[in-house]
C-alpha cells in the first residue's frame, strides 16, 4: 500500500514540475492552464477560496508523506514478521514452525504461542492470547487507516483524471478551433516547440503513471489476498489455540482423575495390606488350632479305643441280660400259669364251699374301694381293629380357673407297670412352659394335689405331648426338634430335629396353639403327626424309635392338617376330628397306614364345652383323653377285631394281621 502512495506522490511532484516548466516557457499556455485549473477547482470545491493548484496539492502531499511514514512504521512493527512467520508456516511447516506438545517451563525465554518460531526476535514471553489480541487490534487499525488512505488516493486520482481530461480538451480545442483562443500575441517558435515537448512529456508521464497505477492495483489485489490469507491464518491460529486450550483442559481433568485413581488404588492397597495381615494372623491362629486339634484327635482316638473296649464289655453284658430276661420271662409265664391253675382251684373250692353264691364279707371292701383303683382292672383287650363308635364325654375334673387353665394336656402311660395309677398334666400358659405335674392317682388329680413337680430341661411348644414307657415326648419351643425327657431325671434330654417339619404355627390344627407337631400312641408304638411344605401341608405320620428318636417309617396322607381340629391313631389307622368348637362334631376321615386308603367317616364326637384343644388315644384303657375349655374329659371307644389279635406281655403291645 505504501508503494501506491509513493507513486502518487511522485506523480504530483512531476506534475507540478511540468507545470512550472510550461509556465516559464509559455506564459500564455500557463495562464490558460491556470485559468482552466482554477475553474475546474471552483467546480470541484465551490466553497473553497480561489487558490492555485499548488496551494491545494501542497497540504495533500504533506499529509500523504506523513501517512506514508506512519503506514510504513506500522507495517514494519506489526505485519512484516508475523506475515513472514505465517508464510513460513504455510510453506515450510515441518522446518519453520513446530507445535509444542506442552507448555515450556517459565525459565525458558520462548514465545507462549501454540507454535514456536525458532530464534524469533519478536518473542517476548507474552501469552498467546494477549499477542493475538494485540495483532487483531493492529489489523483493525491498519484496515481503518488503509480505508482512509484509499479514499484519499481515489479522490486524488479523480482530480488527476479530471485535470488530464481538461488538458486534453484544451489541446484538442486549441488545435481544431484556433479562432476560439483569446486574443494574445503570437508566441515565438521556440516557445511553441517547448510547450509541445512539455505536453508530450506530460503525456508520456501520464501513460507511465497509468502503467504504474495498474501495477499498483495488481499489488493492491495481491495485498488483499495476503490480507485475506492472513485473516484465514489468524482464524486457524485461533481455532488451534482453542483446541490446544481444550486439550490442556482435558489433560488437566485426566490428570485429576488419574490422581484420584492412584489415591483410590493406594487406599485399596493399604486395605489389602491390612487384610493380608489379618489373614496371616488368622492363619497363625488356625495353625495353632490345627496343632491343638491334632493333639485332641490323638486323645480322642485313645478314648475311642477305650470306649470300644467298654462297648464290647457292655455288649456282652447286654447279651447276658437278654438271656436272663428270657429266663425270667419263662419263669413269669410258669408263675402265671401256676397262679391261674391255683385261682381255678380256689374258685372250684369256693363254689363247693358256698353253693348259694353269697360273697365273703372281706370281699365287700375290695369291691367298694377307690374309683381309680377299680379302673385299673381294665378289660382284657385281645384284638385290634377299626374304630366303631365314641361314647359320650365324661368330665373327670373341673377347672378352678378356666381362663388360666384353658389349654393343657393330661395323660397316662400305656406301658406303666401293673398297679401304677399315676397321671401327668401340663398347663400350657406362658412363653416358657417347663412345669410337669405328677399325680399319684385319680383322687389326687381331681383334688389338684400333685405328687411331684418336674422342671423340664427345655421349654415345651404346645400340648401335643405324650407319656410313653416312663418318658415324656414333646416338641421344643419355637423349633422343629422333638425331645425325650426321662421323668424324674435331671439329665439333658435326647433331642432330634424332625426334618423339614413345620413349627410355630406353620401347619397347626385349625384351633391354633402352635400344634404343628403332635405325638400319638397306639397299640403298635410311638407316632408323630406333622406336615411339611414338600407335602403341601398334608398330614405326615412317622413312627419314632422311643430311645433314639429316629424315624422308622413315614406315611404320607392326603388330608390337609390345617383343616382338621385334631387327630389320633388307633391300630395304625389315623382318625381326624372335624371341629374343636362345634358341640356335635364328627370324626370325618380315616387313613389306613397299611392300605394307604383314605375313607370318609361320620362318627359323632361331642364337644360339651366348645373348645376342645387336646384329643389323644390311650391303648391301655381304650379311652380318648381330651382338654375341653379347661376341663379334663375322656371318651370310651369301641374297636372291632378286624386287624387281628394283640399279644400283650405287660411291657410291649403289638398286633398280628388276621
Amino acid at each position: 500500500m505504501h508503494t501506491r502512495h509513493r507513486l502518487a506522490y511522485i506523480f504530483l511532484i512531476l506534475f507540478q514540475m511540468c507545470l512550472l516548466v510550461s509556465a516559464q516557457d509559455d506564459d500564455e499556455a500557463a495562464s490558460e492552464n491556470d485559468i482552466a485549473i482554477n475553474q475546474y477547482h471552483k467546480k470541484l470545491t465551490p466553497n473553497m477560496p480561489e487558490t492555485s493548484l499548488n496551494d491545494v496539492l501542497k497540504p495533500l502531499v504533506r499529509e500523504l508523506r506523513h501517512n506514508e511514514v506512519n503506514i510504513h512504521l506500522l507495517e514494519e512493527a506489526t505485519l512484516v514478521e508475523p506475515l513472514q512467520g505465517l508464510e513460513a508456516f504455510s510453506e515450510h511447516e515441518p522446518e519453520g514452525i513446530q507445535f509444542s506438545e506442552s507448555v515450556p517451563p517459565p525459565s525458558e525465554q520462548t514465545c507462549q504461542y501454540v507454535f514456536t518460531v525458532p530464534q524469533s526476535p519478536h518473542c517476548s514471553g507474552v501469552d498467546t492470547e494477549d499477542r493475538m489480541s494485540e495483532m487483531q487490534i493492529a489489523f483493525r487499525n491498519l484496515q481503518g487507516q488503509m480505508t482512509v488512505q484509499r479514499k484519499r488516493i481515489d479522490f486524488a486520482e479523480g482530480i488527476i483524471r479530471k485535470f488530464r481530461s481538461v488538458v486534453y480538451q484544451r489541446r484538442e480545442g486549441h488545435g481544431s478551433n484556433p479562432t476560439q483562443r483569446p486574443t494574445r500575441p503570437e508566441p515565438t517558435t521556440g516557445s511553441a516547440s517547448r510547450g509541445n515537448e512539455a505536453s508530450k512529456a506530460l503525456e508520456h508521464l501520464s501513460e507511465y503513471l497509468q502503467v504504474q497505477l495498474s501495477n499498483l492495483d495488481i499489488q493492491i489485489d495481491d495485498s488483499e489476498r495476503i490480507r485475506w490469507k492472513l485473516e484465514e491464518d489468524n482464524r486457524n491460529l485461533t481455532r488451534l489455540t482453542s483446541q490446544q486450550t481444550m486439550r490442556i483442559h482435558n489433560l488437566t481433568e485426566a490428570n485429576v482423575l488419574l490422581h484420584e485413581t492412584v489415591m483410590s488404588l493406594q487406599r485399596d492397597l493399604d486395605t489389602a495390606r491390612r487384610e493380608n495381615t489379618a489373614v496371616a494372623e488368622s492363619n497363625r491362629l488356625l495353625t495353632l488350632q490345627k496343632t491343638d486339634l491334632e493333639e485332641s484327635s490323638g486323645l480322642l482316638a485313645q478314648r475311642l479305643g477305650k470306649l470300644s473296649l467298654a462297648n464290647e464289655k457292655m455288649g456282652n453284658e447286654i447279651i447276658s441280660l437278654k438271656t436272663d430276661a428270657v429266663l425270667l420271662r419263662h419263669a413269669n409265664q410258669q408263675i402265671r400259669q401256676n397262679a391261674t391253675t391255683r385261682i381255678r382251684e380256689l374258685r372250684t373250692l369256693l363254689s363247693k364251699s358256698n353253693p348259694t353264691g353269697a360273697k365273703p364279707k372281706h370281699c365287700a371292701d375290695v369291691i367298694s374301694g377307690p374309683k381309680d383303683e377299680m379302673e385299673e382292672n381294665f378289660p382284657n383287650y385281645t384284638h385290634c381293629g377299626r374304630l366303631i363308635s365314641v361314647g359320650q364325654p365324661e368330665t373327670v375334673r373341673e377347672s378352678k380357673r378356666t381362663i388360666l387353665r384353658k389349654v393343657g394336656v393330661w395323660m397316662r402311660d400305656p406301658l406303666a407297670p401293673p398297679g401304677s395309677h399315676r397321671i401327668w398334666a401340663i398347663i400350657i400358659i406362658g412363653k416358657k412352659i417347663r412345669k410337669l405335674m405328677q399325680y399319684y392317682n385319680m383322687s389326687n388329680f381331681q383334688s389338684y394335689s400333685p405328687e411331684a413337680r418336674y422342671d423340664l430341661p427345655v421349654p415345651i411348644e404346645s400340648n401335643g405331648a405324650v407319656v410313653y414307657n416312663g418318658s415324656l415326648y414333646y416338641q421344643r419351643r419355637n423349633s422343629r426338634k422333638i425331645v425325650r425327657y426321662v421323668i424324674g431325671s435331671n439329665k439333658a434330654p435326647k433331642e432330634r430335629a424332625l426334618r423339614r417339619a413345620g413349627f410355630h404355627g406353620m401347619f397347626a390344627y385349625s384351633w391354633g396353639g402352635y400344634t404343628d407337631i403332635d405325638f400319638a400312641v397306639d397299640e403298635t408304638g410311638l407316632w408323630v403327626i406333622y406336615s411339611t411344605r414338600q407335602n403341601r401341608g398334608n398330614i405326615l405320620v412317622s413312627k419314632i424309635n422311643p430311645v433314639t428318636l429316629r424315624i422308622i417309617k413315614t406315611i404320607r396322607t392326603t388330608i390337609p392338617k390345617v383343616k382338621v381340629a385334631n387327630a389320633f391313631i388307633i391300630c395304625e389307622v389315623l382318625y381326624t376330628v372335624s371341629s374343636y368348637s362345634a358341640e356335635n362334631a364328627r370324626i370325618n376321615y380315616s387313613f389306613d397306614f397299611n392300605t394307604k386308603n383314605r375313607t370318609k367317616m361320620d362318627i359323632p364326637f361331642a364337644n360339651f364345652y366348645r373348645f376342645n384343644t387336646m384329643i389323644d388315644y390311650n391303648p391301655r384303657d381304650r379311652h380318648i383323653y381330651s382338654w375341653d375349655s379347661g376341663r379334663q374329659v375322656r371318651y370310651l371307644t369301641s374297636v372291632d377285631d378286624s386287624k387281628g389279635e394283640i399279644r400283650n406281655d405287660g411291657r410291649r403291645l403289638s398286633t398280628t394281621t388276621s
